[in-house]
């Protein structure tokens, strides 16, 4: 897929919604010095071409009582079609956050959730009970931090 050249008010677009997606396009566009309908039609066409993928909630998921986050490092059976859906069919689990399709020795990473180690137990056994998956490495994630705004790499 290939994106547009993004000028400077189109950066700086995305890092103030970055910041807070929640932005008035008002103040959206007394940041940027564009009038709203512009700063409106700007934003429209960004998500059009695929550069803004969405507005998201970021959800403490120790509200659900869900205490435990985990890398699962799996690694899936070679020149098969076994793994092909792997990525598809894994995220639909509500347990998973993000999967990750990676090179090296790991075939994909998976971000998930449990509310106790048993619980995490249970769902890394049902990764590495999967026909496709060779083999698993858990990793306890003690704290996630997440960079919320994205440099200007054009500077």
């Amino acid at each position: 897929m290939s994106f547009p050249v993004l000028d400077r008010i189109d950066r700086a677009l995305l890092r103030l919604l970055q910041e807070d997606a929640r932005r008035p396009f008002k103040e959206l566009a007394t940041k940027v010095a564009l009038a709203s309908s512009t700063v409106h039609e700007r934003v429209a066409r960004l998500r059009k071409q695929g550069v803004l993928r969405g507005v998201h909630a970021d959800v403490d998921h120790r509200a659900f009582g869900l205490q435990i986050q985990a890398m699962v490092f799996v690694r899936v059976h070679k020149g098969s079609e076994m793994g092909e859906g792997f990525a598809e069919q894994i995220c639909m689990a509500p347990w998973v956050l993000d999967v990750y399709h990676l090179a090296g020795r790991q075939d994909y990473a998976l971000h998930i959730v449990a509310g106790d180690t048993e619980q995490l137990r249970e769902q890394v056994m049902a990764v590495n009970a999967r026909e496709e998956v060779r083999g698993v490495e858990t990793s306890l994630i003690f704290e996630h931090r997440r960079s919320h705004v994205m440099p200007d790499y054009a500077d």
